[in-house]
């Protein structure tokens, strides 16, 4: 496979809980509890800092011509997307 293809995987998770009980007597019981979950993934590829509108492939160079003229967005529109729960 070629090494261009192949991608650069980061996870993070993070995990935390907590739990406090209170028995005042044998008909009530008190409950407390909170918890918090995070999970952060970046894919990166080995050519992901190369610029669409020149790409260079096995010594061709291949323009893709998006009409995106800001360097930093590296021929792309920047998209954005936003989960709720």
């Amino acid at each position: 496979m070629n090494q261009q293809w192949l991608t650069n995987q980061y996870a993070q998770s993070q995990v935390l809980s907590g739990n406090w009980l209170w028995i005042v007597n044998s008909n009530t019981v008190n409950s407390f509890r909170v918890g918090y979950s995070r999970y952060h993934q970046i894919f990166n590829s080995a050519d992901g800092t190369d610029n669409p509108e020149s790409y260079k492939f096995n010594g061709s160079t291949y323009a893709i011509n998006t009409g995106q003229t800001n360097p930093l967005y590296f021929g792309l529109r920047p998209s954005r997307s936003k989960a709720t729960v």
